[in-house]
């Protein structure tokens, strides 16, 4: 093998370096996806239901195949989960379901999808039976504001709002005098819309522009009293 010159061998150290942090570089990228370092949550499917096993009225899958219960040192729901989601600006896991005995209980949060904990502050009424536990989550991209539905004993706690996912406070006006039931953030037209079970059907979908405010529409082509049951956006 023929001697190098020193040029060729202070390219070759060069580019030894360079290869050597990318590899470190790409391994430190992916070690912390996933784990609260800035990445995707590690579980990238999750699902919510009926269980007798509370560890798996939510669980998690890599591959949409292969599920799994969640963590048991986390909290969990008492038998029924009933809404996941999750939004990438947030990086937070949201789910909502019923529990027997804390209102905090009713929304849980995760950073990763196996390991959920109890809101900070607020939440639904506790109870496996409807109109207790919480119902539908939606999440306003324009202001950055979580939402979601469930049962109370007051109309304003039928439907609350966070701007982190784990403190919740009660709108200011309106709501349902039963529950909440589904709620949709349309982003065009920059309104929230919720239905829910109402003592007065023609309260049984509100509407908001600010979050905080909701009131019923115009004309009587409404629900029931028993309530809407899901809401979307427009198709176009």
């Amino acid at each position: 093998m023929p001697d190098l010159t020193w040029q060729t061998k202070v390219l070759i150290v060069v580019v030894a370096v360079i290869v050597l942090g990318l590899g470190l570089g790409l391994g430190l990228g992916l070690g912390l996806k996933g784990k609260g370092g800035g990445g995707e949550p590690e579980a990238y499917y999750m699902a919510t239901g009926n269980n007798s096993a509370d560890t798996k009225t939510i669980i998690w899958s890599q591959n949409g195949i292969s599920w799994n219960e969640i963590s048991s040192e986390g909290a969990s729901f008492s038998g029924k989960g009933r809404f996941v989601a999750y939004y990438p600006s947030m990086r937070i896991w949201l789910a909502t379901g019923v529990h027997t005995g804390e209102t905090t209980s009713t929304i849980l949060w995760s950073d990763n999808g196996k390991k959920w904990n109890r809101t900070v502050k607020g939440g639904f009424s506790a109870g496996v039976d409807a109109p207790n536990g919480g119902y539908s989550i939606a999440f306003d991209d324009t202001n950055q504001i979580w939402y979601a539905t469930g049962g109370a004993s007051t109309p304003i706690s039928t439907i609350l709002w966070s701007g982190d996912g784990k403190s919740w406070n009660p709108i200011d006006s309106g709501g349902f005098t039963s529950h909440g039931l589904n709620i949709y953030y349309d982003h065009n037209a920059r309104t929230l819309l919720a239905t829910g079970v109402d003592s007065d059907s023609s309260k049984t979908i509100q509407f908001s522009t600010d979050g905080k405010n909701w009131a019923s529409g115009v004309g009587n082509n409404t629900f029931s009293t028993s309530g809407g049951i899901y809401v979307t956006g427009k198709n176009a």
